[in-house]
């Protein structure tokens, strides 16, 4: 090898270490240092009746309580400060909508939350991780990408998904693809949003028999936006631990996070009891569904609207 190779050489390696370093840095930067948060969230729900429709029930994920959690205080306002007996259990809003309920502009329901937020770093549950383990739909590999996956070895669960973290971030590009894909597709195309970049990140998760699922919910970049992350099994501490592929926070997520669901089994099988219809043994389709819940309604003849708003006070 030449001087030249060799100094070029040089050069684009300290330039890669140097960028790498630097997103590490600015991605995420301005919510990275909110430890403690208290956020108010405003879910407004409207249910569009067409044709001969007169009722139609709703069931949809609410924020989750846990350590780091806490749900000062909740109401549901249903039209111009009329309170209305819908539900709110093991984590999901149950409400029925009648259409004599709604009236022009003021039809729909506002669920408003209190919320008190920590920035976490782990979460202690009592779900089984081994189901959050296989490859399903969205998260399968072939043989070609899992050769390529050996130099993401190491001793322990952090180590992996430190290295599968950081090359995640350095060679995906952020665009907002409106569905889902599977990991096949975002390994060799390298484009994706936030589900996107979870959805990568478990399947060579479960490569190494790392158990991981997805976090849905919101987070505060520029504005509160629904969002997704992901919680890794670490089997040496029997503990989830957190990481935000697409603002880069590893091993912890700032306190704008909100979660909606974890995919807890007993919330799922309640939101596909509520939604009538069949728990699949996919994981991955149920995140699908419940990500995108108006493919929850059965009725052909009406729809479901839901817009939530998030604000620091």
């Amino acid at each position: 090898m030449d001087i030249t190779n060799l100094r070029n050489k040089l050069i684009n390696n300290l330039t890669g270490k140097i960028s790498e370093k630097v997103s590490e840095k600015i991605v995420g930067e301005d919510n990275r240092n909110v430890t403690e948060a208290l956020i108010e969230l405003t879910i407004k729900v409207k249910a569009n009746f067409i044709n001969n429709a007169n009722s139609l029930s709703v069931c949809f994920p609410v924020p989750i309580e846990d350590n780091e959690h806490r749900i000062l205080e909740y109401k549901i306002l249903w039209r111009e400060g009329e309170y209305h007996k819908c539900k709110i259990e093991d984590g999901l809003a149950i409400l029925n909508f009648r259409k004599d309920y709604n009236k022009g502009d003021k039809e729909g329901c506002s669920i408003y939350f209190n919320l008190k937020n920590q920035a976490y770093k782990s979460i202690w549950a009592h779900s089984n991780p081994e189901k959050f383990l296989n490859p399903q739909k969205y998260t399968f590999l072939s043989d070609d990408t899992k050769k390529f996956l050996g130099q993401f070895k190491a001793e322990n669960s952090r180590e992996i998904t430190d290295k599968i973290s950081t090359w995640i971030f350095l060679n995906l590009r952020y665009s907002d693809i409106d569905e889902m894909k599977n990991a096949e597709w975002l390994f060799k195309n390298k484009i994706g949003n936030c589900i996107h970049y979870s959805t990568l990140f478990i399947a060579f998760c479960r490569y190494f028999e790392i158990p991981c699922r997805y976090v849905l919910g919101f987070a505060k970049y520029g504005k509160f936006e629904p969002h997704t992350w992901v919680e890794f099994y670490d089997r040496e501490n029997s503990l989830w631990i957190p990481m935000d592929l697409s603002l880069n926070q590893k091993f912890f997520v700032d306190a704008t996070h909100i979660p909606i669901s974890r995919l807890e089994e007993k919330q799922v099988s309640r939101y596909f009891k509520e939604v009538n219809i069949e728990i699949p043994n996919d994981y991955d389709e149920i995140f699908k569904i419940i990500n995108f819940g108006t493919e929850s309604v059965v009725k052909e003849d009406a729809h479901v609207e839901i817009s939530v708003r998030g604000k620091m006070i």
